[in-house]
């Protein structure tokens, strides 16, 4: 039985779809790094909140814009908000991750042939599937 049938396709989807912007994954990274750069934000036991108005710091973009890229990644369900007086948090959502890190783990399991989509021990780059040649069966 194929562990694909498992997979909420219609999720990952919506996660990739917003992680594929680069802006929203800059953003997202940013969030992920908030706490060790701008020292004002909290760790709790769950997670790390950052403070929204620091998550597009270097991205050069107006904040009306920062703020549909949050939204976009909320709705995706990568992101929690929490108002808390003037400020407003946020932090990565674990499950989102989680659905990731199997769906990688598992296109990573099914791979048949290593040699084609995993480094070699030296840690070169993945080495492309080559046809093959005329006149010769798979």
């Amino acid at each position: 039985m194929s562990n694909y049938r498992n997979l909420p396709v219609e999720q990952l989807a919506a996660l990739f779809k917003a992680l594929s912007n680069p802006q929203r994954l800059q953003i997202f990274l940013n969030v992920l790094d908030c706490f060790e750069e701008c020292g004002c934000c909290e760790t709790t036991v769950d997670e790390t909140r950052c403070c929204v108005g620091d998550v597009g710091t270097g991205l050069d973009l107006a904040a009306s814009t920062i703020s549909h890229h949050i939204k976009e990644l909320r709705q995706a369900g990568l992101l929690k908000l929490k108002r808390r007086g003037q400020r407003i948090e946020c932090w990565i959502e674990p499950n989102a991750t989680r659905e990731i890190a199997q769906f990688v783990e598992l296109v990573l399991s099914k791979c048949v042939r290593p040699e084609l989509c995993c480094p070699d021990a030296a840690g070169t780059s993945c080495t492309p599937a080559q046809p093959p040649e005329e006149g010769t069966s798979k």
